[in-house]
């Protein structure tokens, strides 16, 4: 003991020296990176949701049909063929990006809502050349609309929850998954709720609005598919690089993140602090470059917290729509590791499930399982999903 305080003031004058060490080198990395020219890069799956997909293989699993590692392009322009195309974008209100011109931030619902209109995305060739043109159309109630669908009070109702794979990001409007599901059958008027970046908790809002589902007028019953995607998973528990990819306006009023108590009752925990911390953090290369986010690991709380908002999503829905079926489906090329946990916190709560981890679409499909741009969906693989959904929940023309 007396040794130990002899020489506790030189621990803490070597620590503090660390520390003080240790900080202009982050620094200095950081600046390196820069000057190096490195290439930044979001990841469409969190570092967790990355390592698990890595586990999957280790264990014989098939990998995904792309890297989970997809680079951003800061110029205007993309290339699929290895020629540069400019995209331009038309309608009203233009704002900025490519996703936030077709998207308003609504306090009142305080998420992502569609924003009614037609939008247009143009593709040029350098020499000016009209190369593709993408329409998309949005209705009054912040919906996608499903072209060739007609008398809604005579059909039960089905309707869609996602993000931008849902919603047909970069595709037209007859190239999405409700379009699919409206093609492939009669029974059910589709409402497609599906939008770029709206996550889980943004639809538990969305459905909780006193409005919500007043055009809804289904003829016996109503079917709600939710698909569980790791991109907007990672959104819920408020990874580090999520922060990356929200809207500036929800960075300055503060993310909206939601928690359990001891007894599952949810609790929000917003912080302005946070979120302009972590937006901050998740654009440095430092930890880009050494794969560095938080939460390291998901945990079964992870998935507790995302069957607890279903069942609340549930519970809402049930009020508004007769003979409710509700079904969570696990996107194909999910890691499996990531599909056994939700399924099982699912299951206790009793919310049923389509598991489709296992399914490699490459093996179901002619032609590329993604789309032109990024890790988007193909109208392929769209229609094969909702071709197998429709199978499977026992629906035939």
């Amino acid at each position: 003991m007396i040794q130990f305080r002899r020489y506790h003031p030189r621990l803490a004058w070597a620590f503090k020296a660390l520390v003080l060490l240790f900080i202009p080198a982050i620094l200095l990395i950081e600046v390196q990176l820069r000057v190096a020219g490195y290439k930044f890069h979001i990841y469409d799956l969190s570092i967790a949701v990355d390592q698990a997909l890595i586990r999957d293989l280790k264990r014989g699993g098939s990998p995904p049909p792309t890297h989970v590692r997809t680079q951003i392009i800061a110029e205007p322009k993309f290339a699929y063929d290895s020629k540069p195309r400019q995209r331009l974008v038309v309608g009203s209100n233009v704002v900025g990006d490519n996703q936030s011109w077709v998207v308003d931030w609504d306090p009142k619902s305080a998420g992502n809502v569609g924003r009614p209109g037609e939008h247009k995305i143009i593709e040029l060739a350098e020499d000016g050349k009209k190369l593709r043109e993408v329409v998309y159309t949005i209705d009054n109630f912040g919906r996608r609309i499903v072209p060739g669908q007609s008398h809604a009070e005579n059909k039960d109702a089905m309707l869609l929850f996602g993000d931008c794979n849902i919603f047909g990001y970069e595709h037209d409007d007859e190239e999405t998954i409700a379009y699919a599901f409206t093609k492939l059958q009669s029974r059910y008027f589709i409402y497609n709720y599906g939008l770029p970046n709206r996550g889980l908790g943004e639809a538990m809002r969305l459905v909780s609005l006193a409005d919500f589902g007043s055009d809804i007028v289904p003829k016996r019953s109503g079917k709600v598919l939710i698909f569980f995607s790791a991109l907007s998973f990672a959104d819920l528990i408020g990874d580090m690089r999520s922060y990356a990819r929200v809207s500036k306006v929800s960075l300055e009023k503060g993310r909206i993140l939601y928690g359990l108590t001891d007894d599952n009752q949810l609790i929000e925990r917003s912080s302005r602090t946070e979120s302009l911390l972590f937006s901050l953090l998740s654009k440095s290369l430092i930890l880009d470059y050494f794969n560095i986010n938080f939460p390291i690991r998901l945990t079964a709380n992870h998935f507790r917290l995302y069957a607890v908002m279903v069942e609340r999503i549930r519970e809402v829905l049930a009020k508004k729509i007769p003979n409710l079926e509700l079904y969570v489906v696990v996107l194909p090329h999910t890691s499996l590791e990531i599909s056994e946990l939700l399924v099982d916190a699912l299951d206790k709560m009793d919310i049923p499930s389509i598991n489709y981890a296992n399914i490699n679409v490459k093996d179901y499909i002619e032609g590329p399982v993604r789309g032109p741009i990024g890790n988007h969906w193909s109208w392929s693989t769209a229609e094969f999903i909702a071709r197998q959904l429709l199978a499977d929940l026992g629906i035939t023309r």
